[in-house]
């Protein structure tokens, strides 16, 4: 039996990514100095390729004459639209230097040698990173790169397997204030809950920069970060 569909579209994908393409060295340019930015990419399900402004946000000259550009050159090819919530940077240069908040596919050290992190996780009153049971054979103390402050200590690997019974273990965060740590899984029991629920009301002090690892700097003074709460109720 064949169950693929066949659906005939009026532009090809080349098409599209040539669109693209030509949009997004408009959109660069437009987006200087603007408050918020216009976004643009290949929706395949619509056959078209998105451009959308901040709702409800005021366009600059540049971005409104992109508008009008994109629409008399490209037509149909091009959907004008709107999102909803204004985007927030996250310091990454690539996979190797990223600024918190700590979160999964990092490239994290020790002692020479790289792994990458997997969720963050909070237990009680503590974060933890995981990662693979055989990265922790290789070094107990884990540094990440950072775009802004060099690199940072995380902690150290509290516990790991590795063999015939799995291959993970956990990274104590040892200044979750500091790296804010995205959670990707949280216990569900009450308690840990409401710690993962006021954890947030206590993180508003500033916090100092995880320890420096040895022979290396942190190339400024890392800010006061933003309080959020983690772990759902």
């Amino acid at each position: 039996m064949n169950d693929t569909a066949t659906t005939t579209v009026r532009y090809s994908f080349q098409h599209l990514q040539q669109v693209s393409d030509s949009l997004a060295k408009r959109v660069a340019t437009a987006n200087k100095g603007a408050k918020a930015s216009l976004q643009t990419g290949i929706v395949t399900s619509g056959n078209t390729v998105k451009l959308s402004s901040l709702k409800g946000a005021a366009l600059t000259p540049a971005q409104r004459d992109v508008i009008g550009w994109a629409r008399r050159t490209f037509g149909g090819a091009v959907q004008v639209s709107t999102y909803a919530h204004k985007s927030v940077p996250r310091y990454c240069y690539d996979d190797y230097a990223c600024d918190p908040p700590l979160r999964s596919g990092l490239a994290i050290f020790t002692g020479g040698a790289r792994c990458t992190s997997a969720f963050m996780t909070y237990s009680g009153s503590r974060y933890y990173m995981l990662t693979a049971g055989h990265c922790a054979e290789l070094g107990y103390y884990w540094d990440v790169s950072t775009y802004s402050y060099g690199y940072q200590n995380v902690g150290g690997a509290s516990s790991y397997t590795f063999g015939w019974y799995g291959d993970s273990a956990i990274v104590s965060i040892d200044n979750p204030t500091w790296w804010q740590p995205k959670a990707g899984s949280c216990p569900r029991h009450a308690s840990t809950a409401a710690n993962a629920t006021t954890s947030a009301d206590t993180s508003a002090s500033r916090a100092p920069p995880p320890a420096t690892p040895a022979g290396r700097s942190p190339r400024s003074t890392p800010p006061s970060p933003t309080p959020t709460a983690h772990c759902p109720a």
